[in-house]
């Protein structure tokens, strides 16, 4: 008789993440409302992966968003808008005399109007000889990152019309 052989899978590799609540405009105006979930670690510097690093990955055409009908694997790139919140991010915008804030004004276009959205960039990471936001809108990443009325917003960058400096 012969044996019987049992084969079993190794058991899943679990990575820690955090989750950051956000509320995601999609072009076509679809909005929801879930969880990006951020590595708790990052090779591009010390501390967390950013929600703002996550979006501009460009090695991934999609990410995992959690809601409560399951989770999407959102096509990055199709997304318009993300909002959410973060005290430590937050804290950079409403720093007084931060030399890295810019007033900015954009205006995204949308399928029935356009929408404009007054507030603040931060150019405190680009190269020291180019922090104007106009440097700021020009490089490769596909998502800014705007401070508006208290909200912390992803604007895709191919969404925005134009921006003028306040």
């Amino acid at each position: 008789m012969a044996k019987k052989v049992v084969v079993t899978s190794p058991p899943p590799i679990v990575v820690p993440k955090r989750p950051v609540r956000a509320a995601v405009t999609m072009l076509g105006d679809r909005k929801m409302g879930g969880e990006f979930f951020l590595d708790n670690a990052t090779p591009l510097h010390e501390g967390p992966e950013t929600l703002l690093e996550l979006i501009n990955n460009n090695s991934r055409t999609f990410v995992p968003f959690h809601t409560e009908r399951g989770t999407l694997l959102l096509n990055r790139l199709a997304i318009r808008i993300v909002e959410f919140d973060s005290p430590e991010v937050v804290a950079a915008f409403v720093q007084p005399d931060n030399p890295f804030i810019h007033d900015l004004r954009i205006v995204l276009r949308t399928e029935t109007q356009e929408l404009s959205m007054q507030g603040f960039c931060h150019t405190g990471e680009l190269h020291p000889q180019s922090r104007r936001p106009a440097d700021l809108l020009n490089t490769p990443d596909a998502f800014l990152l705007f401070y508006s009325t208290g909200t912390l917003i992803l604007v895709n960058k191919a969404g925005i019309s134009y921006a003028s400096i306040e």
